[in-house]
């Protein structure tokens, strides 16, 4: 155009061009069933993930997973039970897929959440206490040696380097439960909810207070806690963990997109919501495990996303009795 024109052309998507054209993150089912003993402790976890691959963006796919994808938090599961089995199923790509915050991590750490703040409700239990009794005794989890390792991917980083520190994780939902006063009596219509999530070889928890304000879920706090090794930059950090509260905040109460007549519905932010100044978590408090130098760094950008939403579910839960299974959860959902 220019070259015919012979004047300068500027070519410039509109917002409703980006998000009817985008590239999504990917649509995932999960399911979880448990067996238990005569004692209801948990002796048996089978996860069945199912969501189309990255890979149909790129090339032509089958309909399965990379092993990457598998290895973002369903085949790394930390938790102390005898026997665990993780399946995902085949499902072929309907639309363009991007990465999102977080990844693969996303999906698998609201179904383990969520699942876990039900269980403990089915079990006459805490959160606290059914995430650390599922976590078990401290120990650190190599799987370099597994049977099949491709299937366990650690972010291209080492085993024997960074281990899944079961101690570490269980610290750090301490650490956010501690901090945001988990166990306090709250009023009717306010509730706190947990999570933990191990991604990017650092680990992230999120506690919520959540309250029910004229039929809208509000957000008056949010702890976040992460352990990331040695905290280089705590400033950064916070902003991290102040960013993941907002986005996943977002994610877990607005952000869907749906086609119809194989077209995005979506538009604009009249219709695709997003969490906005008079509804944010009002107040971010970020707490990050003291290591010395000689602890390594590891991530921060993308850890700080997993655990925001199946907190929020769980803060709902606790708040209204009312279990939401689908994202997003908001009450006009």
């Amino acid at each position: 155009m220019s070259r015919e024109t012979k004047t300068p052309v500027r070519v410039q998507w509109t917002r409703k061009d980006d998000v009817k054209h985008s590239f999504y993150h990917t649509i995932s089912a999960q399911k979880i069933e448990v067996a238990l003993d005569e004692a209801g402790k948990v002796t048996g976890w089978h996860h069945r993930a199912v969501q189309p691959s990255i890979l149909s963006t790129f090339a032509p796919d089958e309909g399965n997973v990379l092993p990457l994808e598998q290895g973002m938090g369903l085949t790394d599961l930390p938790f102390d039970i005898p026997n665990i089995r993780a399946e995902n199923g085949k499902a072929l790509a309907h639309t363009r897929i991007g990465w999102f915050r977080a990844v693969s991590n996303l999906p698998h750490a609201w179904a383990i959440g969520s699942f876990v703040g039900e269980l403990a409700d089915e079990l006459g239990k805490d959160q606290l206490t059914m995430w650390l009794e599922l976590l078990g005794t401290p120990r650190k989890l190599d799987y370099a040696e597994a049977a099949f390792p491709e299937n366990f991917w650690n972010y291209g980083e080492s085993w024997d380097e960074f281990p899944i520190d079961t101690g570490r994780m269980a610290d750090t939902l301490k650490l956010a439960a501690d901090g945001i006063g988990y166990g306090k009596e709250l009023p009717p219509g306010e509730g706190i909810g947990l999570a933990v999530h191990r991604s990017f070889v650092s680990y992230v928890a999120c506690a919520v207070h959540l309250k029910i304000v004229d039929g809208t879920i509000t957000i008056p706090e949010m702890h976040m806690a992460i352990d990331c090794g040695f905290a280089a930059n705590p400033e950064r950090i916070e902003s991290q963990m102040q960013g993941a509260a907002v986005m996943g905040m977002t994610t877990a109460l607005h952000s869907g997109i749906t086609f119809e007549d194989g077209a995005v519905v979506q538009e604009n932010f009249y219709d695709y919501d997003v969490v906005r100044a008079d509804n944010f978590p009002r107040k971010v408090v970020t707490h990050i495990a003291k290591h010395p130098f000689s602890v390594p760094a590891t991530g921060v950008g993308e850890p700080g996303l997993p655990p925001v939403p199946p907190a929020i579910a769980n803060a709902l839960f606790a708040a209204t009795g009312e279990r939401r299974r689908r994202l997003p959860l908001g009450l006009d959902a």
